[in-house]
């Protein structure tokens, strides 16, 4: 079965980006919590923070 992929917006991927930075939350339970692999979040911090 074969799963269709998830849009995020920029404003979501902000907001997890912030939940991660400044709320401290580690990405493992975001990810978990959304359904997605850690690395994507990882990527959308990178993109912040360089």
């Amino acid at each position: 079965m074969t799963k269709s992929r998830r849009k995020f917006t920029a404003e979501q991927k902000a907001a997890i980006v912030r939940r991660h930075l400044k709320g401290k939350e580690p990405i493992s339970a975001i990810a978990e919590e959304l359904s997605i692999e850690p690395t994507q979040i990882h990527q959308w911090v990178a993109m912040v923070v360089d």
